[in-house]
Formats: structure tokens, C-alpha cells, sequence
């Protein structure tokens, strides 16, 4: 039996995410590459085309044959994505959503866009388990900590920017604009993460990110983690991510001496109305004492913005350019709202009538730039995110922080970085 694993290409319009100086491009792909990973490990496909690595088009798919297609799809861009199933024959076609999608009614919607005979795994948990009963006729419980280790290609290792390894699933805490909200916690087997993390420096990678929601939101096993790692001796960096209230002395100095680079927190807003719906167990004063904890640590702390969530105003924007001053972190990562349809603060935004496809609708054209809501315009977004990149980009002047220009020219290319130059003199 013949089973194909597809990952369909890549988006046509790269502007899905904002990409401003001083943050990093999210890379559709990185986020769905250790899922990949996982998948090849459990369902065990007798051949694997990741397209996006490959550089494969729709049309180089057109012909292909097998008994079994599992391709991976997504709510950005599902109608596209799913001509890899009319492309490639098959007898059996499995259809995996990530991120998972929490409403009923946005997944019947979405079903609409396949035919009759594709059978759809929309699981936030064990995705895998899921794909791999259908395809085996099993009935296998198996939970994240169970899954065997993931097979990474060298593809992969050649091609991607910075190799993931995912090493937690879940999260216990409610934000109300996450997918993940309150979704089954799972802890990867340290000696899996050590395997893995060994191949990719046997095949020369230099630095990786341990893809967690919160590294270190149970402290006993971080710290065995980071001493594992420590006695291997890799010759490579890593990144990972956790909550400000998460972090201690303790635990930055051991990942610090595990090799970790740097740690990106999520400020998201600093809203009042925001950080009560986010869960937000600390304020203004604790996020700028633990970042400048990190950094004494010798560890770079990159600061996950979101711009446009309820209760969002003038005052914490103020709040965050202040704290950009003072804490001076290496990177930030600017983003509009997006409203997840499902989400906490989807049912906030969109009337409890209003059908799934203008939901959809809503929530894709706000990948391609700010939209307007009832509280904040598109306008008023904008002008709160050029403010918090002034703020940034002055403050790396000031400190006269040469690798950070030279890498935003290297990363946007020095026709793309000349839009910016209007900061330099705007202050």
C-alpha cells in the first residue's frame, strides 16, 4: 500500500505576513514543519513531497498516482490548497487541518471547497493518531508524550532557515486569540529531543528553535532538559518560547549554559482589557524586570506584539514603546489582529449571526493587511504599529547597533529596506 504525504505549496502572495524591519518573516512553513516531521515518524508514507522545500507547483502534481493521499491544509488559504486532491488520484484522501479549526460551523463551510469522498482530521491534539487509524484501521489513544520520534529530512536540513523540533503540544492558559487556548499539554520524551537535536548538528545546522508554547512551564523538566543538552556538547544555538511569569534566575542560567540564544516572550498588548482576556499573570513592571533578567543572563529576548486586540488604545501603545526603551530587546515581531474564527475573541467580533464565510472571508483579508473593527480602524492600527517601530528602530540606533541594520538589509534586501528609511528621519 502506497502512502503519500503532501505538503501543497506555498502561498502565492508572500504579504500573508506583515514583514517590518527588525522582525522575522513567519515562515508559513516553519510552523507546520514538525507536525510534517511527526507524521512521517507515525504514519510511515511510503514517499513524502514537501513542496514548499522542493519548490514544486501545482501543476508539477497533476498525474500523480497512489492508494493513499495525506496532504495538510489550512483556513488561510483551504480553496486553493485543495486542488492537490482533484490533481492526485488516490483511493483513499485524508485531509489534515493546522492550525485546528474550533467551530463547527467554519469547518461544515470549508467542507463545501472538497469533494464528497475527502475525509478531514481536524484534531488539535494528536493530528497524527488520527490520520494513522484512518489509514490503518486502528484504534490507537495515543497522546503527544506517546508518539515515536520524528523523521526529519535532509531536505530540510539544507533548505530552511531555521530547523524546528517540537518538543511540547498543548497549553494550559486562555488567551483569547489563540487556537491553542486550553488545549491537552504534552511533553515530548527528552531523550527523542536529544535524538533529534543530534541529527541536525551532524548535518551541520548551527541553530534550531525548540517549538514549545512555554518551555518552561513545568521547571523540573526544563531543567533536566537543558542539562541533557548541556552534556552533549552540541555545537549549535537554540531558541525557544515561555511566558514572562514562567521564568526565573534558575532556569535562564541553565538554558543559558544549554546553549540557548535567545527567548521570544509574548507581550502581545499591554492593554488592561487585553491582559486580563490573555491571562496575563504579571504586569508592566514584572515583563520588564524578567526581560532584562534574560539578558543579564546573556540570553536576546525578541517580544511578540499584536496590534489591534479589544481595548487596545493610545495609552498601551505608549505603554510598549516605553518598554521597548527601557528593556532595548533584540528583535520584535509586529503583527495586526487576525480573528481566528472560534476563537474567544472571534465570538467577541463578529455577530452571533453572521455567516461562516463572511467569517472567513473577514478573517483572510486580515492576513493580507489591518482591517477595521468596531473599536479600531485599519488606519488607527497602522499608526500604532509605525509608532511601536519607530520606537524599536530609534532605540537601535541610539545603542548604534550596526548587526541590526546589516541585518535588515541582508533579510529584506536593500530595495525592500529603503521603505523604512522614512523612520530614520521621523524623529
Amino acid at each position: 500500500m502506497d502512502v503519500l504525504l503532501l505538503f501543497p505549496p506555498k502561498y502565492d502572495d508572500s504579504n500573508y505576513v506583515l514583514r517590518e524591519v527588525g522582525c522575522d518573516q513567519l515562515d508559513p512553513y516553519l510552523r507546520n514543519s514538525t507536525l510534517l516531521a511527526s507524521l512521517i515518524g507515525v504514519i510511515k508514507p511510503t514517499k513524502v513531497i514537501d513542496c514548499q522545500i522542493e519548490g514544486k507547483t501545482y501543476e508539477e502534481l497533476k498525474g500523480i498516482k497512489t492508494d493513499i493521499l495525506v496532504s495538510m491544509n489550512n483556513l488561510s488559504d483551504y480553496k486553493k490548497s485543495s486542488k492537490v486532491f482533484e490533481l492526485i488520484e488516490a483511493k483513499k484522501k485524508i485531509c489534515i487541518f493546522l492550525p485546528f479549526i474550533p467551530d463547527k460551523k467554519i469547518m461544515e463551510e470549508v467542507k463545501k471547497s472538497y469533494a464528497k469522498d475527502i475525509i478531514f482530521v481536524n484534531d488539535r491534539d494528536v493530528p497524527e493518531v488520527k490520520a494513522s487509524n484512518i489509514i490503518y484501521g486502528k484504534k490507537e489513544e495515543l497522546t503527544f508524550s506517546e508518539l515515536p520520534a520524528p523523521v526529519h529530512s535532509i531536505l530540510s536540513v539544507k533548505k530552511s532557515k531555521i530547523p524546528s523540533i517540537e518538543i511540547g503540544r498543548g497549553c494550559p492558559f486562555n488567551c483569547s486569540f489563540c487556537t491553542m487556548a486550553r488545549a491537552k499539554v504534552g511533553f515530548k520524551p527528552i531523550d527523542i529531543i536529544i535524538e533529534e537535536m543530534k541529527f541536525f548538528s551532524d548535518n551541520g545546522v548551527k541553530h534550531v528553535d525548540l517549538v514549545d508554547n512555554n518551555f518552561t512551564l513545568n521547571k523540573k523538566r526544563a531543567l533536566e532538559l537543558c542539562e541533557k543538552i548541556k552534556k552533549q556538547n552540541f555545537k549549535m544555538t537554540w531558541e525557544t518560547s515561555t511566558r514572562f511569569e514562567l521564568v526565573d534566575g534558575e532556569l535562564l542560567k541553565a538554558m543559558k549554559e544549554a546553549g540557548c540564544e535567545q527567548i521570544k516572550y509574548g507581550v502581545e498588548s499591554l492593554s488592561d482589557k487585553s491582559m486580563e482576556k490573555n491571562w496575563k499573570n504579571c504586569n508592566l513592571n514584572e515583563m520588564i524586570e524578567k526581560t532584562k533578567l534574560t539578558h543579564d543572563m546573556g540570553i536576546k529576548s525578541v517580544l511578540y506584539l499584536i496590534i489591534g486586540l479589544p481595548g487596545e488604545d493610545g495609552e498601551s501603545i505608549k505603554k510598549i514603546c516605553r518598554m521597548i526603551e527601557e528593556v532595548k530587546p533584540y528583535r520584535i515581531m509586529v503583527a495586526s489582529f487576525k480573528p481566528f474564527p472560534g476563537t474567544l475573541y472571534s465570538k467577541e467580533i463578529f455577530n452571533e449571526n453572521e455567516s461562516p464565510e463572511n467569517m472567513i472571508n473577514f478573517y483572510q483579508k486580515s492576513l493580507l493587511e489591518p482591517v477595521d473593527f468596531n473599536y479600531i480602524n485599519s488606519e488607527q492600527i497602522k499608526n500604532y504599529r509605525d509608532a511601536i517601530m519607530k520606537s524599536f528602530i530609534k532605540m537601535k540606533l541610539k545603542t548604534r547597533d550596526l548587526k541590526f541594520i546589516l541585518f535588515a538589509v541582508k533579510k529584506e534586501g536593500f530595495k525592500e529596506s529603503l521603505k523604512h528609511i522614512k523612520y530614520l528621519f521621523s524623529f
